[in-house]
């Protein structure tokens, strides 16, 4: 007996059995990617919040350039405390002058100490402070041949700028620069200007230069002057 085989036609599905192998294969790569994907997305997460924050860049601040102000130092003056005071040294003093108010003369002197108030001759060395006054006038020669201050005079700075005893007032006319009372400078020195005014009387007279420190201590000196009406 001749058997018969049928083959399977076209449309005719093959067997099922074979689809389980496929479909396990297929659902175990959509888990590793779907796990893939969600360590992808972790990792994304976890970096955005455990990323350092960047430092902020130092803001520069203006610099101000400071200019350092040069002080000259203030010159101390040493005080000397007063002394005893000499004679004054007299280093220039015209001998004569003209009474027309025009001639110029010329007196200086030197504040200088001394042992013995009373004697000209004790004086010791150029005392070189300033606060010394000096003045200048010209008086007549009295009979004993001796010019006295008094005491209340030579006390008193205020008196010593009035006349004193014995001055011929208006009789010399000082310049501007080198007035009649005036104090000494830095190095004791006095100094003076002078023309004979046109109505001073001809005859001898004294210049006498007086040096008085703060009316404590005081001493004089002179020398003679001639006044004459014509050169």
């Amino acid at each position: 007996m001749q058997q018969t085989m049928s083959r399977p036609q076209p449309n005719m599905q093959p067997n099922n059995q074979n689809n389980g192998p496929t479909r396990t294969q297929s659902l175990i790569i959509t888990a590793i990617t779907l796990f893939a994907l969600s360590g992808l997305i972790i990792g994304f997460a976890t970096g955005a919040v455990t990323r350092p924050t960047q430092a902020a860049k130092p803001t520069a601040m203006p610099t101000t350039n400071t200019i350092a102000k040069q002080t000259n130092p203030t010159p101390t003056q040493t005080k000397v405390q007063p002394v005893q005071l000499g004679c004054p040294s007299i280093q220039q003093a015209d001998g004569e002058g003209v009474a027309n108010g025009t001639s110029t003369y010329a007196f200086q002197m030197q504040v200088v100490g001394t042992t013995n108030p009373k004697s000209c001759d004790a004086n010791t060395k150029p005392i070189q402070s300033s606060g010394i006054t000096c003045k200048l006038w010209i008086s007549k020669i009295p009979d004993n041949k001796i010019i006295q201050i008094p005491p209340s005079v030579l006390s008193d700075i205020n008196a010593v700028k009035q006349p004193i005893n014995g001055e011929v007032t208006d009789s010399l006319l000082f310049n501007s620069g080198t007035p009649q009372t005036q104090m000494c400078n830095g190095q004791g020195q006095g100094s003076w200007k002078f023309s004979v005014s046109p109505t001073a009387k001809h005859g001898t007279y004294y210049l006498v230069v007086l040096t008085d420190w703060n009316g404590q201590y005081s001493n004089w000196s002179w020398s003679n002057f001639t006044v004459k009406k014509t050169g």
